[in-house]
């Protein structure tokens, strides 16, 4: 079976094609300069953002019983995450929001969304809790911190799993930020590699971190299993102030 274009159940896979992953940005600006123009409120956070690190701890962590709710989910429901055209890549993830409208397995990437609507929506629209999350007790503390979240979603590493070196919404009229949640048990987490600027970040169990994920990062996994969470954290002032607010340094 040709895993290129083929899940493992046989299934023919809803592949996403290759970018070239340049944005064209003065472009859309010569088109309309408002969709990359930002607002007093964009440099207000941003600016308050640089005073974090690109990878900073944050106090609140997931509940001790979050593994085990993460090994309770079946297998079925963990689908493959944006397979890219002639890529091999060892991925899967489950979506924890929604974009309104969409079923939990149409909502797992922007692309597969957008192809589906024929327009990208706000990451911070997703708003719209999947049935996995509700499950996923262990880590409700800090959605429930952040309440409304956006688009929020569970990435499965598996052996030889990657994200490519890349940047994510680099400009300053951003709408989300966000955090990563490190789940896995440390053994596998100790082979899992977070790379910005060069090195490697320290990836600890339970973990959140504030990520700026506007600078290039690359991500890999030596071991089957290893589990994250992506939040989208609406831009505002509000939710910039709660983040200063539980950063542990």
């Amino acid at each position: 079976m040709d895993l290129i274009k083929y899940s493992k159940e046989g299934q023919l896979l809803n592949l996403i094609p290759q970018t070239t992953g340049n944005r064209d940005y003065y472009k859309q600006y010569c088109q309309n300069p408002t969709i990359v123009e930002p607002t007093a409120e964009d440099i207000k956070c941003e600016l308050q953002l640089q005073a974090l690190d690109i990878w900073e701890p944050l106090s609140i962590k997931a509940d001790g019983k979050i593994v085990d709710q993460l090994m309770s989910i079946p297998k079925e429901k963990w689908r493959p995450y944006l397979r890219r055209e002639g890529i091999m890549n060892n991925r899967e993830g489950i979506a924890l929001f929604n974009y309104p409208g969409i079923s939990e397995e149409e909502g797992l990437s922007m692309p597969e969304v957008t192809k589906k609507l024929g327009f990208s929506p706000c990451e911070s629209l997703w708003n719209e809790p999947t049935s996995i999350y509700k499950e996923l007790t262990g880590i409700h503390k800090i959605f429930d911190y952040f309440s409304p979240v956006g688009r929020c979603y569970l990435i499965n590493l598996h052996s030889g799993g990657f994200f490519p070196p890349h940047k994510d919404t680099p400009l300053l009229n951003r709408k989300t930020f966000r955090i990563v949640g490190l789940l896995s048990p440390q053994d596998i987490l100790d082979n899992f590699e977070w790379e910005m600027e060069g090195r490697m970040l320290p990836t600890q169990h339970r973990r959140f971190y504030y990520c700026d994920t506007r600078k290039t990062h690359r991500t890999h996994s030596w071991y089957d299993n290893c589990i994250h969470v992506i939040m989208n954290i609406p831009k505002t002032w509000e939710n910039v102030m709660k983040l200063m607010s539980i950063c542990e340094k």
